[in-house]
């Protein structure tokens, strides 16, 4: 099966941070554990506080889920409101609206590195295969777009000794509605642990532990993604939100789930603006 190489690219982008965190003495990812079977999925309460703590979502349907976007701009439609009356945003309103570094705290600045936390590593999956195949609809959502954007928008933070990034993706999606992050949530018990294979025979390990989160937009949920490979395992926090039309993105690197949530809230704060 095609796949784009997100997931991977993020996983080359944490480890490239790791290196720069280390080599200015910050710190970060950890040598991998070895890999067990988990225990009983995790799952997410709704509305909770921020915390790394996992808790139980309840289990939903199983259309298809919010993905983060792909960084590529598309042509655009010149309104920004659907017939519903709900924010439907072109690209050039999305790139005026997402988060500057101030909206983070102290101590950011704009990525100017090369590292992107939704770019693409300039490779290509091929046939890479996600195990167990029940899985696939997850590996899929967290690569790929459920819809065909009509307008997206994407951007890059770190802090200034290259120990933590956050990235923003904003895509506009005509129908995203709620049901869409619950989607995503009874994907994410479905699936606590999936293998990505390459075709060269390279694994990538990926665990999931849903994260107590604050309801932000119309709906959000969040997750801790940890990623092993080659010995190197990294935590990444992502956090999904429904806004009208707008499906919003929020992925993380050496920041805690407050920073994720404080950044959430702020993009979705931004896009509400921008219709």
């Amino acid at each position: 099966m095609s796949r784009s190489p997100r997931l991977r690219s993020a996983f080359l982008t944490g480890a490239a941070v790791v290196t720069i965190a280390a080599l200015a003495g910050c710190g970060g990812g950890k040598p991998a554990a070895s890999e067990k079977e988990p225990a009983a999925s995790p799952s997410a309460s709704a509305a909770a506080a921020p915390s790394t703590a996992p808790t139980d979502p309840a289990p939903a349907g199983t259309s298809d889920a919010p993905p983060s976007a792909p960084p590529s701009a598309a042509s655009t439609p010149a309104t920004t409101k659907a017939a519903s009356g709900k924010l439907s945003l072109t690209s050039a309103q999305i790139k005026k609206a997402l988060l500057k570094p101030s909206d983070l705290g102290s101590g950011w600045v704009k990525d100017t590195s090369g590292l992107d936390l939704f770019g693409d590593d300039g490779g290509d999956d091929g046939d890479a295969r996600i195990t167990p195949t029940r899985c696939e609809k997850l590996g899929d959502a967290l690569d790929a777009s459920s819809g065909k954007p009509t307008g997206r928008g994407h951007v890059s933070y770190m802090t200034a000794d290259g120990s933590a990034i956050v990235g923003e993706s904003v895509e506009t999606i005509k129908g995203t509605s709620p049901a869409d992050i619950a989607a995503l949530e009874a994907l994410f018990t479905q699936c606590p642990q999936m293998i990505e294979t390459d075709s060269d025979g390279t694994t990538v390990t990926m665990r999931i532990t849903p994260l107590a989160f604050p309801k932000i937009g119309d709906a959000s949920t969040a997750i801790q993604l940890t990623m092993t490979a080659g010995g190197m395992q990294l935590p990444f926090t992502m956090a999904f939100v429904a806004k009208g039309n707008e499906q919003i993105s929020v992925m993380a690197l050496g920041a805690d789930a407050a920073t994720v949530a404080k950044a959430a809230k702020a993009a979705t704060k931004r896009i509400a603006a921008a219709g």
